[in-house]
């Protein structure tokens, strides 16, 4: 069984040209990837190409001009968003500009004070249903919003939102009560596509809410390409997501930089409902995350979760499980990897540090690699399916591992070709190679030690007897 990683090739350009008050802003956005997995002879090729064509301004006769507003709390040029909501009504004491979707700047600043200033019901750096929203910019210093906060918000079909972002500082997004969740996107496409938005959340809170760098709706095959999120201070409430498509489409070179504050449920890279997720990453190096971390994750469908890559280090604490690629359907993981340098990750001794993991497809080629730091299971690749469990890695270096350790496992898998390499570190459970614990064949697997403490007799650690993977 072989693997043929991920080939790209990305283009952007950006023009204008201007001729007296005619003006034209155009930016091309050319991806073409080419994914394909080679089994014992047989070619299944997967092939994607993404091309995104946008105007984002165009205008003749009279440009359209981009606006910078400052909000500082006493209700001036709030209005009514046409967002869709309240049965088309819209969403009334929002702040946004006026015509131009493009090239705005929000500034808010102000310290909330419930009777004396006015909150805006959500903020929106840029806003259309009719163009692609494009270069918006939303910087929230302090205040308060008891609904959400959009870099860009595009509606219409086929229009897309790019290169928008938000800093968030200080203050409020969502409220207790009446409960209202709190919602920060950087560039938000009901009918298209997300590329290259940004959200960075330097400071207070997004009470019970997300925190999204690019959000692609449709049921479809939206695309969210290229997006980020920065976590350096403050809390999200809810899940943290640098590149979330909510159809079949793809999520890829997505990436979570976490550095501070709290994530207080999981944090995904790429995250498809029914597509592929693929070169999506996340670093922690402080702060804590209170749930799952996840690079690059699937929740249904047959695309495949690749080259998806996770990192830990300095101070970060993960309570649960970490992925770098994570499939919960019929998808493969392939070519994932974790890699830890310090930091403490799972809270119990159930969770489960893995390079990549399938529900119900094959986990080839995926890897864990740990210098320092506390962890409990260590698996390099592991499927739940009868499917292929094959050429995954597990190399330690150094930390202290409090659950069983294992180069590829599966209960019903053909698990083939794993290993496991230990240099150093102390083992209070067992090491394994491979194995299946359903009836699976367990072949040619390998453990090499040459360090390390260990608290099971060292014969022991050459077993291949079965585990089952943690599960969500």
């Amino acid at each position: 069984m072989n693997y043929q990683k991920n080939t790209f090739l990305s283009l952007c350009f950006t023009g204008i040209e201007e001729n007296g008050g005619n003006s034209m802003r155009m930016v091309v956005f050319i991806r073409i990837n080419m994914l394909a997995h080679i089994f014992d002879g047989g070619i299944r090729m997967r092939n994607f190409i993404f091309i995104v064509v946008m105007a984002a301004a165009v205008s003749f006769g009279g440009a359209v001009k981009a606006q910078e507003i400052r909000y500082v709390g006493d209700g001036t040029g709030l209005a009514t968003a046409d967002d869709g909501t309240n049965g088309g009504a819209g969403t009334a004491g929002s702040l946004l500009p006026g015509s131009s979707a493009s090239d705005n700047t929000i500034a808010v600043e102000y310290v909330a004070v419930p009777g004396t200033t006015t909150d805006p019901a959500r903020v929106y750096g840029g806003i259309s249903s009719a163009s692609t929203v494009s270069n918006n910019t939303v910087d929230f210093v302090d205040g308060a919003v008891p609904q959400r906060i959009y870099g860009g918000f595009a509606r219409g079909t086929g229009n897309d939102a790019v290169g928008n972002n938000v800093y968030f500082k200080s203050g409020f997004v969502g409220v207790a009560s009446p409960a209202s969740r709190g919602r920060i996107y950087g560039g938000h496409s009901e009918h298209g596509n997300a590329v290259s938005n940004i959200v960075a959340i330097l400071g207070g809170e997004v009470f019970s809410g997300y925190a999204v760098g690019g959000f692609a709706n449709a049921a479809g095959n939206g695309d969210a390409i290229g997006n980020r999120v920065i976590l350096s201070g403050g809390t999200v409430g809810a899940l943290t997501i640098a590149g979330w498509t909510n159809g079949t489409g793809i999520a890829a070179e997505n990436s979570v930089e976490m550095t501070g504050g709290q994530a207080a449920d999981s944090i995904y890279g790429g995250y498809s409902a029914a597509g592929s997720s693929f070169r999506n990453t996340i670093r922690l190096t402080g702060g804590i995350a209170g749930n799952d971390v996840m690079a690059g994750f699937i929740v249904g469908g047959a695309g495949d979760a690749a080259d998806n890559r996770v990192v830990v280090d300095g101070t970060a604490t993960v309570a649960g499980n970490v992925y770098g690629g994570y499939h919960n359907a019929a998808g493969n993981a392939v070519g994932n990897s974790v890699t830890v340098h310090n930091g403490a990750v799972g809270a119990t001794t159930g969770n489960e540090l893995a390079g990549g993991y399938s529900r119900g497809g094959d986990a080839v080629g995926n890897k864990a690699t740990i210098y320092g730091g506390t962890v409990n299971i260590v698996s390099g690749g592991s499927s739940f399916a009868a499917a292929n469990v094959a050429d995954n890695a597990v190399a330690i270096y150094g930390g202290t591992f409090k659950g069983s350790v294992q180069g590829g496992a599966g209960p019903f898998a053909a698990v083939t070709g794993n290993s496991v390499e230990i240099h150093g570190g102390v083992f209070e459970q067992w090491v394994y190679g491979g194995y299946s614990s359903g009836g699976g064949n367990v072949t040619n697997n390998a453990v090499v030690i040459s360090g390390g403490t260990y608290a099971k007799a060292l014969s022991a650690v050459f077993r291949q007897t079965p585990l089952r993977p943690a599960m969500l």
